[in-house]
């Protein structure tokens, strides 16, 4: 029985995986751990022999996670995998173990509204951004961590350009854009029910995420509503984010430049729709994880 162990029992990373394995329905004895922090936390001592009692896999996000060469020497230990190609790389560099790479998938959403709002841009007076997360409710430390010091500043600065634009925050901090520009900037910190964050997207033109580290999971998401992601250039995000259907957010001309065009501006979000559904689609997915499984045995 394949089993998935980790801290965070409902992370979307996991569940993926749980959905590709009930695809496959494969009778194998196998454990996935994923390392959603640092490797030797309580939660991961307190089940150690648990995890090594059978074959297992390592499931890492960032390089950094993994502190404790034992358990990736260990004998059942069977190789990393991870939906970061930087990682697979780091990872191999630094333990000269087997590691797998697992591309993401995002379900589709409704194509015809996406393109019904793109070609609507010409027509309409705002381009909408939105900036989206529970990890915006949180720390201080993590809000500037994630970014949300640098949209704050980056939306100010938009707006003092006299750039037509319109931002909808998820956040429960206090943010001078929205002081010096109220009828620009709508807060929201109350929950949203899924139907209703997805109208939020389904309405939006761009998606600002200039995160020191990579969300991969709100990255696809915002990308399947056809939205390019404002971005850093921090670990992982290469991975879903090039020139083709994204921009960093400390190229502040290139950023009002799109949204002074249009034109421009339509053809990125078709470009984004054509990257996901061509780099990240279930069936991948679940091919990739099935071999990578077999080779377990």
């Amino acid at each position: 029985m394949i089993k998935i162990c980790c801290e965070k029992t409902s992370h979307t990373l996991y569940e993926m995986v749980n959905n590709a394995l009930n695809i496959l329905s494969l009778d194998l004895d196998v454990n996935i751990i994923g390392v959603d922090s640092v490797l030797s936390s309580p939660f991961n001592r307190s089940r150690m022999s648990e995890f090594t009692k059978k074959p297992f896999f390592l499931y890492v996000e960032e390089p950094k996670f993994i502190n404790m060469p034992e358990l990736v020497s260990h004998k059942h230990f069977r190789g990393f995998i991870s939906h970061i190609k930087n990682t697979c790389e780091q990872l191999y560099k630094n333990y000269n173990n087997k590691t797998y790479y697992l591309p993401l998938y995002m379900d589709k959403k409704d194509v015809d509204r996406v393109i019904d709002n793109i070609s609507s841009l010409k027509n309409r007076e705002h381009v909408n951004l939105i900036a989206w997360g529970s990890w915006n409710d949180v720390r201080d430390g993590n809000f500037y961590n994630r970014g949300g010091n640098a949209i704050d500043g980056l939306v100010s600065d938009l707006l003092q350009r006299k750039c037509k634009i319109h931002l909808t925050f998820k956040t429960n901090k206090s943010l001078k854009c929205k002081s010096a520009f109220p009828n620009n900037v709508n807060i929201i910190n109350d929950y949203l029910s899924k139907e209703q964050m997805d109208n939020m997207f389904y309405n939006a033109d761009m998606f600002l995420l200039p995160s020191k580290q990579v969300h991969s999971m709100s990255l696809l998401y915002s990308m399947s509503f056809g939205l390019p992601c404002i971005v850093s250039d921090g670990w992982g995000m290469s991975e879903f984010c090039s020139d083709l259907n994204s921009i960093l957010y400390t190229d502040i001309d290139q950023i009002v430049g799109i949204i002074n065009d249009r034109d421009s501006l339509m053809h990125l979000r078709k470009q984004v729709l054509f990257d996901l559904n061509n780099r990240y689609n279930q069936e991948d997915y679940v091919k990739r994880l099935f071999n990578i499984l077999q080779e377990s045995t």
